[in-house]
C-alpha cells in the first residue's frame, strides 16, 4: 500500500486582521495514479481551515466538497461528479496561468462585480482544469471544464455598507469558485452545481472577553461543553417585500419590529433544516411558498444570556443571497444582476426576484441545509471520502441516509453549513396580465444564461461587535438598527415547527 503523500500546512498572518491556514503538497508525488507536484494543492482543492479575525473565531473549515455536471441528454450521458484536486483535475496547466501557486496574492484580486467596492486585503487563488472531457461520446466528446478557486479577504469596515443602514462594522470573506466552459453551445452540459461545506465556528462573546465566557460555559455545563468546537446557533430569514421591510416601533426602546421587517424568522433554529434559498433565480417555491433569503450564525452565550439582535446581529456572520425589494435601491451591492428584461418581464413578479448573482451565469437554484457535525458527514484527514459528502440529490445526504427526522439544535451544537450554487442554461419565466374582458392570460417565455461565471459571489460578512446598550447615548446610531434579543418564530409558532418535525420549511 503506497505511504500517504506529504502535506505542509501553511499560516497566514494577520493581512488586515484575518488568520487562517491551508495545506499543499510537500513533495512530488501520485494521487489515484495521477501526478502531482510539491506546492500543488491537496486532494479536495483550496480548503482554508482555522479561520479568525481579529482573534474572533470565524470557521473551522470551509471547502468546496464537489462540483457536479449535469448533462442536457440524460439519455446517453449520466450526471458526473468531480472532487478538486488529483486525479479529477490538474492544477494550472492553462497558458495564461504559467506562475507557480502563490499563495499570498495581496492587493491584486478585487471581488467581482457590485461587491468590487469591498477593499481585499488578502487572498489566494488557484485554477484547475478537468483530466479528461466531461463527456465522451465514441469519436466526439465535450470540452474539459475549467474550475479557479478564489478566497478573498476584506477589511473591517461600515464603508462600503454591509447591509442597508450602513451602520454595521464587519469584514468579508467571499469563497467564490469560477466555472469556465469554452463552448456553451456544444449541446453537452444543462447545468453545474458546487457544494460548499463551512465548518463555521464562532465564539460566544457578548460584552465579555471570550475566555471569561467560555470559561463560565464550560464550568456550568461540564457534560455539553465536551466539543471540540464552541457550540453555535443559527437561525434563517425571509424578507418582506413591501414598505413595511422599512418600518420600526419607534415607541419600544427604538428597536426595530421584527413583525415589520421579516416575513419568516426561526430563531434561534429548532431543529436540523434543508432549505431553499432561490428557484431559477426567484425566491418563491410556488404562489404560496417563499424561499428563505438569508442565514445569520453565531456562538451560543449561555443559558438566559440574550441571543443576537435580529434585525443587527452585531457579533455573526451574515449570509445574504438575496434582500427586500427596499433594500436593494439602497446600493449596487444589494442589488440584482438579473436581466432588466427578465426583471419586467412581468409587472406582477417584476418585484420578486433580486438574487444575488452573477451576471453570465444568472439562472441559480440555491440550496442549504444546517446539520450537527458528524463522523459520517466529516472530511477524513486525506480528504479520500469528499465524494460521500455530496449526493446527485442534493437533499438526500441530509434526510434521507443519514436521518430521517431532523435533530433538534435548539440549545446549540457543533453545526455545519452546507451550502450549494447551481447555475442553469434555461429557464421559463412566465407573464400573467388580463385582457380588456377582464381575463387572465399567461404567457410563457424561453430565457438563456451560461454555466460560465462566479459562484457564491455575494460572499458572508463578520461582525464582532457586542449589541448595543439601549441606555447608552453612545449607541443611539446602533441601536435604530438593533431588533429583539429573544427567539422569535414566524409565521409558524415553536409548538408548531416542533409538531410537523420536518427537515424541509
Amino acid at each position: 500500500m503506497p505511504s500517504e503523500p506529504k502535506i505542509k500546512p501553511y499560516k497566514n498572518y494577520k493581512a488586515g486582521g484575518w488568520e487562517y491556514s491551508y495545506e499543499l503538497y510537500d513533495e512530488r508525488t501520485t494521487i489515484e495514479g495521477s501526478p502531482v507536484d510539491k506546492g500543488w494543492a491537496t486532494k479536495g482543492g483550496l480548503v482554508i481551515k482555522d479561520v479568525s479575525h481579529n482573534g474572533y473565531s470565524f470557521a473551522k473549515d470551509i471547502r468546496v466538497v464537489s462540483i457536479w455536471v449535469f448533462p442536457r441528454d440524460t439519455k446517453k450521458f449520466k450526471p458526473k461528479q468531480f472532487v478538486l484536486g488529483a486525479p479529477d483535475f490538474i492544477q494550472q496547466p492553462i497558458k495564461e496561468h504559467t506562475e507557480p501557486f502563490n499563495p499570498n496574492v495581496s492587493k491584486q484580486i478585487s471581488a467581482p462585480e457590485n461587491f468590487s467596492s469591498y477593499n481585499t486585503e488578502s487572498a489566494l487563488e488557484v485554477k484547475w482544469v478537468t483530466a479528461k472531457p466531461l463527456f465522451i461520446d465514441g469519436d466526439n466528446h465535450s470540452r474539459h471544464l475549467t474550475v479557479t478557486q478564489t478566497y478573498i479577504f476584506t477589511d473591517y469596515n461600515s464603508e462600503p455598507r454591509h447591509e442597508p443602514s450602513g451602520v454595521l462594522m464587519a469584514a468579508r470573506l467571499f469563497p467564490i469558485t469560477t466555472i469556465k466552459y469554452d463552448d456553451e453551445e456544444d449541446g453537452y452540459i444543462d447545468s453545474v452545481r458546487i457544494d460548499y461545506r463551512l465548518h463555521l465556528n464562532l465564539d460566544g462573546t457578548l460584552n465579555y472577553k471570550v475566555n471569561e465566557v467560555f470559561n463560565k460555559l464550560i464550568k456550568n455545563n461540564p457534560d455539553r461543553f465536551k466539543l471540540k468546537n464552541f457550540p453555535n446557533q443559527a437561525g434563517v430569514f425571509k424578507d418582506f417585500d413591501s414598505a413595511k421591510s422599512i418600518g420600526y416601533n419607534a415607541f419600544d426602546n427604538k428597536s426595530i419590529d421584527s413583525n415589520v421587517i421579516f416575513a419568516a424568522v426561526e430563531k434561534p433554529l429548532l431543529l436540523e433544516i434543508d432549505g431553499m434559498g432561490l428557484v431559477n433565480s426567484l425566491n418563491k417555491l410556488d404562489d404560496n411558498t417563499s424561499c428563505w433569503d438569508n442565514i445569520h450564525w453565531w456562538g451560543y452565550r449561555g443559558e438566559g444570556q440574550p441571543i443576537i439582535s435580529a434585525p443587527g446581529a452585531f457579533h455573526a456572520i451574515h449570509l445574504h443571497w438575496r434582500w427586500g425589494i427596499l433594500n436593494q435601491i439602497v446600493g449596487s451591492q444589494f442589488r440584482s444582476n438579473v436581466p432588466l428584461d427578465v426583471r419586467n418581464y412581468d409587472e406582477k413578479n417584476k418585484f420578486i426576484g433580486g438574487p444575488l448573482v452573477y451576471s453570465s451565469n444568472w439562472i441559480q437554484d440555491v440550496k442549504f441545509a444546517i446539520t450537527k457535525n458528524n463522523e459520517t458527514r466529516t472530511p477524513n484527514k486525506f480528504n479520500s471520502n469528499l465524494r460521500d459528502l455530496s449526493l446527485e440529490n442534493y437533499s438526500t445526504l441530509f434526510n434521507t441516509n443519514n436521518s430521517p427526522e431532523p435533530k433538534n439544535i435548539e440549545n446549540a451544537d457543533d453545526l455545519i453549513l452546507w451550502f450549494s450554487v447551481e447555475s442553469k442554461k434555461s429557464t421559463i419565466i412566465t407573464k400573467t396580465e388580463k385582457d380588456n374582458k377582464g381575463k387572465e392570460t399567461t404567457s410563457l417565455k424561453k430565457v438563456l444564461a451560461s454555466v460560465s461565471g462566479k459562484y457564491f459571489i455575494q460572499g458572508m460578512f463578520f461582525a464582532h461587535e457586542p449589541e448595543p446598550n439601549p441606555k447608552n447615548l453612545k449607541d443611539l446610531a446602533n441601536d435604530l438598527l438593533r431588533g429583539s434579543t429573544g427567539a422569535q418564530y414566524i409565521p409558524d409558532t415553536k409548538p408548531i415547527i416542533l409538531k410537523k418535525n420536518k427537515w424541509k420549511r
